[in-house]
């Protein structure tokens, strides 16, 4: 298949970044004598990032995602690599060239799997937060697939909501007892009653 041969600006590339400090970092990675073996076609952008680790990182996008996929630590989505490299291409500083293996293996999956959700742009926090690679796709190296997530994510949401309404109900309670028995009641003095109503209230 084959993709429209309009480029994004290296403006409309920068704002895939999820932070400044991102786009920043990617702009200054953005030179040819920082890759080894970038090439690209219809459809993909590839290249290896000479990083001062033993091995170069393996960077490639999926132009009709877009899609990225780089074997750096970095958690950002798109990493300053896969940033770095999409502006090389859109300087026209990366020639035609046959697939390397790795990025014909990313793109088969993706033909394998064209439902699978991949890598998207994600805000995070400044800073280049090293520390784990980002997955290509959502599922590989262990991470639950999406719709697993999504509904463990609305069942915490539901039990949240079931604790927040057992608390205000007990709140509600408490008040009426303290209506019916008086502001002078002894257990008002004691400072674990007031602890313990907090700590239940807290969700």
């Amino acid at each position: 298949m084959t993709v429209t041969s309009v480029r994004p600006t290296p403006e409309q590339v920068l704002l895939l970044a999820p932070d400044r400090a991102a786009a920043a970092a990617a702009t200054t990675a953005a030179v040819p004598g920082a890759w080894s073996a970038a090439g690209c076609d219809d459809q993909a952008v590839w290249g290896q990032y000479i990083a001062t680790s033993a091995e170069p990182y393996e960077v490639v996008v999926d132009l009709g995602g877009p899609a990225f996929r780089c074997t750096c630590p970095s958690r950002k989505v798109p990493c300053k690599h896969c940033l770095a490299l999409l502006l090389l291409h859109d300087e026209q500083r990366v020639a035609p060239a046959k697939r390397l293996p790795f990025a014909q293996q990313f793109m088969q999956r993706r033909t394998n799997h064209p439902t699978a959700r991949e890598q998207a742009p994600t805000p995070v926090a400044d800073g280049e937060g090293e520390g784990a690679a980002a997955p290509d796709v959502a599922g590989d190296r262990g991470s639950a697939p999406r719709g697993d997530r999504d509904g463990q994510r609305d069942q915490r949401r539901t039990e949240r909501a079931e604790r927040m309404r057992a608390g205000l109900v007990e709140l509600d309670r408490w008040l009426a007892d303290r209506v019916r028995t008086g502001l002078a009641a002894h257990e008002l003095a004691d400072v674990a009653t007031w602890d313990r109503l907090a700590a239940r209230l807290v969700d």
